[in-house]
């Protein structure tokens, strides 16, 4: 096969041609100018309704050409590509693409895996089935090109137009058929959100492992409810998972597709752990995907449970044979997933259970002590002393100051000495939301009223801000502080950075290596701060 490439960080890339991608192009804008007329659209339904008529237009590009494709030879160059584009992913995290590398990756072909991902949902909800198959070599790879441009293009359609639904304030389109972008959202450039630097430095200021995929700590707490659910310990179902992944595919040519047999593989776990057939099918059902229970999935519903997300095996039946293909990086990436997720109670539904949802609970209040404590730890090389979960204040060996339950227990309430500085910090281990629809999700939570993130934390602050001397006097009883604080110092910290963090107004929102690395860089507190106010 004869397809065009690009190099990109010396990793060839499959990318359509210039012809192909006229043709995509020119379909989808006279379809939009055959129904909208040129002009500037404010008007968030007009500008969403626009936007539903491409995004339907590209599904029927999909309808049309998918069929053409021979499915397994497809699937074979999807896991190919995956694995060449994730490599590229590597280098732009790692910030080593050339400038004009990294123009090209961020404008097209950062979508591609998502795009990749969401065709091989495709083909498996068709249970594989050939269609109205190309003829000749020529035509397959018109047809490859066409389906592939077509799952790029919804993917990044769908990101922007969840931002223009509920994340942007305001959103400006112009239509204008003179130009080649002639679906232009000035918007579109200002929300930027890169989060490279803060993850890369997770190992200056975090121990490893992080707790978030430190299986042997999850499964001291999950270990009991797994077995009596499930018949294996939750590490031991991890490395089963772990285990049909690197059996099945290789570790040496990671473009190749993975694949084996179902019965096979619930055999060998069955003879091998001494459970149940029914629990063996559990356990991979929980990270399986099939035309079932895919029946009712969508591109733009990034939330359901089955999709290409936390699950890598794809069923595929063959003469009546249950046979199940992967794509070893993308089961690596997406068993990944699933440990983060776990400490945010987050399991498939086939591996939960009454007890397994109460060591989940468990599990939640240890992750979150945790990262407190990380902060804590993390404050006291700032030369900042101080508590963490704080609900009462000890003045003395005899007086006591409860916060009102209205206020809520303080993540952390400390100062530092030398600097005169009083510090309040809220802390929040958000999980990363990779898509715009959890961005809204993150904005409800973090902004959403008066039980919001924020207003909880204002109303701490306030609080102490009211009671600055008992606060002091607590600090002077515990930790032996001689002198008056002159500055209040405050502000909410995350594990991951929040898109979210560029709308809250009220307060410094950051990560925790932004906060860290900001205040290496600052002799002062670089942070939200007041002058501490005294009665008269």
């Amino acid at each position: 096969m004869v397809l065009k490439s690009r190099d990109v960080a010396g990793i060839e890339i499959f990318r359509a041609s210039d012809v192909h991608e006229r043709i995509v192009y020119n379909r989808i804008k006279n379809a939009v100018f055959k129904s909208f007329s040129p002009g500037r659209y404010t008007e968030k339904a007009v500008i969403v309704s626009v936007v539903n008529l491409m995004y339907k237009q590209y599904y029927d590009i999909l309808d049309e050409f998918l069929p053409k494709v021979v499915p397994r030879g497809f699937v074979t160059f999807l896991a190919s590509e995956y694995e060449r584009y994730g490599q590229v992913s590597d280098a732009y995290k790692l910030n080593k693409l050339s400038e004009g590398d990294e123009v090209f990756w961020l404008s097209y072909a950062i979508h591609a895996r998502r795009g990749i991902k969401h065709i091989l949902e495709l083909l498996c909800r068709s249970n594989m089935e050939a269609g109205k198959v190309a003829d000749t070599q020529g035509e397959w790879e018109d047809a490859l090109s066409m389906v592939f441009i077509a799952a790029e293009e919804l993917v990044s359609l769908y990101m922007r137009s969840d931002n223009y639904r509920g994340f942007m304030d305001e959103v400006t389109l112009t239509l204008d058929p003179s130009q080649f972008t002639y679906f232009h959202v000035k918007e579109d450039g200002e929300l930027k959100f890169d989060i490279r630097e803060s993850v890369r430095d997770f190992q200056k200021y975090l121990p490893s492992p992080m707790f978030l995929q430190d299986t042997n700590a999850h499964a001291e707490i999950l270990d009991a409810s797994f077995v009596e659910t499930l018949g294996l310990s939750y590490k031991g179902t991890l490395s089963t998972l772990q285990w049909i992944i690197e059996t099945y595919s290789d570790k040496a040519n990671p473009e190749g597709l993975g694949s084996f047999e179902w019965e096979e593989v619930v055999n060998s776990m069955t003879l091998s752990f001494g459970i149940t057939p029914p629990q063996a099918e559990l356990i991979l059902n929980g990270f399986c995907l099939s035309a079932e229970d895919m029946e009712d999935r969508e591109l733009f519903r990034p939330k359901q449970e089955y999709r290409a997300y936390k699950r890598a095996f794809f069923k595929a039946p063959c003469n009546g044979v249950n046979w199940l293909f992967f794509s070893r990086r993308m089961a690596l990436e997406c068993l990944a997933i699933l440990v983060s997720d776990v400490p945010f109670r987050k399991l498939p539904p086939e591996w939960q259970s009454k007890s397994v949802s109460k060591a989940l609970d468990v599990l939640s209040l240890k992750a979150g002590r945790w990262f407190e404590n990380a902060i804590k730890q993390n404050l006291e090389t700032l030369g900042i002393i101080g508590s963490p979960s704080v609900k009462t204040l000890y003045l003395s060996d005899t007086e006591r100051l409860k916060i009102p339950a209205e206020v809520g227990e303080i993540d952390f309430l400390g100062f530092h000495e030398m600097k005169k500085l009083l510090v309040i910090i809220e802390v929040k281990q958000v999980g990363y939301a990779t898509e715009p629809r959890m961005f809204i999700d993150d904005l409800s939570k973090f902004m959403g009223g008066s039980n919001s993130y924020s207003a909880k934390f204002i109303k701490k602050y306030n609080w102490v801000l009211d009671n600055v001397e008992s606060v002091e006097k607590h600090f002077a009883h515990k930790f032996n502080l001689a002198s008056k604080l002159e500055v209040a110092g405050y502000a909410m910290i995350t594990l991951y950075p929040t898109i979210v963090s560029t709308k809250i107004k009220e307060f410094s929102c950051v990560s925790i290596s932004e906060f860290m690395n900001k205040s290496h860089g600052s002799d002062a507190w670089p942070f939200s701060k007041t002058s501490l106010q005294r009665p008269e």
